[in-house]
């Protein structure tokens, strides 16, 4: 366990059920779903569906129409939102003068502008100039970086659904070095233009519940049928305790543990090994026992193997003391964010060590003899969160496991 202290000062959300982090979390605890259906650009040959989308981005006055025509929507996401977490961090523009990191997880975003660009090229015979630059999934972190001024280290993960979480462990680890003092981090994700989203149809993972798209997420339940796509960002402000003190910021949580894994298993299928390995490595960096923690966030995407595998893997980490633990899916409320969803958790874990209560997860409608857990299925529940544990499992089995902890100096 290292004993630097790496502390959270400033957050930011953009989502589909609010795109600040007040609205996130009021919309969390009432239980407050983002679903619904929605006509995809152009959708002639291309069927209709349901997903959790940004409804507001437009409303961002610090991006001009010339801005948004060059950049790409997970670009104006991440800003938007990184934008929140320094105003939330009181970071002045003096600090951020100084060396601070940017990283950023982004896995999808950029082939929703691919498809745009090369539309343009084989109907219209078109190009442009911001066909090599808008679709990169490196733009985020790019852009971010250079509209704030932020000169450290500037880097984007992409390990698919556990993008976020590395993102952040990578920062977390180079602030406990003392290579950093500061970092902006997080995760932004979109899949919605019309082949992308088809050919995530093609996988057969999607739930298939379009008539009901606020039920259709069902983490944990006997009757869940699959994924539900959502769309966000979520930055974070993360820094040394010695230089949120110094500069007198808002300290909201501690991230006190980082764990990562890989499956080495199957590019679709979870494996408890993996899982376990990752969970256990986050409690140890964090220096605490299983039965220290008062709170998961689980990954929960609504399959049925994956939200049975992560039960296994919370018993054989957690013992007796899982069946005593608060866990709750948010996915049914925001969508899968893709490599943005460690990002919408961290928020939610950040709320539950600050005031107490966690979020519930919707839509459990049939006990599952194979997930016997308890999922906060009946609303918010107020809960004293010490220590909290966020799970982000991705495809081809890339684990990254983050320990949140109530700030306190000591």
């Amino acid at each position: 366990m290292n004993s630097h202290k790496v502390v959270i000062t400033g957050m930011g959300v953009v989502s589909a059920i609010g795109s600040s982090a007040s609205k996130f979390w009021e919309a969390l605890l009432s239980g407050e779903s983002g679903v619904d259906q929605f006509t995809l650009p152009d959708t002639t040959e291309y069927v209709t569906g349901i997903g959790a989308q940004v409804k507001d981005l437009e409303s961002n006055p610090s991006i001009t129409r010339k801005q948004a025509l060059r950049t790409s929507r997970i670009a104006q996401m991440s800003l938007w939102a990184a934008q929140q977490a320094l105003e939330d961090a009181h970071l002045n523009a003096a600090e951020q003068a100084k060396p601070v990191g940017v990283f950023v997880g982004c896995s999808q975003g950029g082939f929703v502008e691919s498809e745009n660009f090369f539309k343009l090229y084989f109907e219209e015979n078109r190009t442009s100039p911001w066909a090599i630059l808008k679709p990169m999934n490196s733009a985020p972190a790019t852009y971010l970086s250079i509209e704030c001024k932020l000169r450290g280290p500037c880097m984007t993960i992409d390990t698919a659904c556990s993008s976020t979480n590395h993102a952040i462990g990578m920062a977390m680890n180079m602030i406990r070095s003392g290579q950093l003092d500061v970092a902006v981090v997080g995760g932004t994700d979109t899949v919605f233009s019309p082949a992308v989203y088809k050919n995530w149809r093609a996988m057969h993972v999607l739930s298939k519940s379009n008539a009901a798209p606020q039920r259709a997420c069902k983490p944990f339940s006997r009757n869940r049928d699959g994924i539900v796509l959502g769309e966000g960002a979520g930055m974070f402000v993360i820094e040394s305790e010695a230089s949120a003190l110094r500069r007198g910021a808002p300290i909201q949580a501690e991230l006190r543990g980082y764990g990562a894994s890989s499956d080495a298993f199957h590019i679709t299928q979870p494996h408890c090994e993996g899982q376990t390995q990752a969970m256990r490595g986050a409690l140890n960096d964090a220096g605490l026992a299983p039965d220290q923690i008062n709170y998961i966030c689980a990954h929960a995407t609504g399959t049925t193997l994956s939200d049975a595998t992560e039960t296994r893997s919370i018993k054989a980490v957690f013992g007796a003391h899982a069946h005593r633990t608060a866990i709750s899916a948010i996915k049914p409320m925001v969508g899968h964010t893709l490599a943005a969803s460690g990002a919408m958790q961290l928020a939610s874990c950040i709320g539950a060590v600050q005031l107490g209560w966690v979020p519930p997860t919707l839509n459990y409608e049939e006990p599952d003899p194979d997930c016997d857990l308890d999922y906060v299925s009946e609303g918010a529940r107020q809960v004293d969160v010490t220590h909290c544990l966020t799970n982000s499992f991705a495809f081809g089995g890339s684990n990254a496991v983050l320990v949140v902890s109530r700030y306190s100096q000591n």
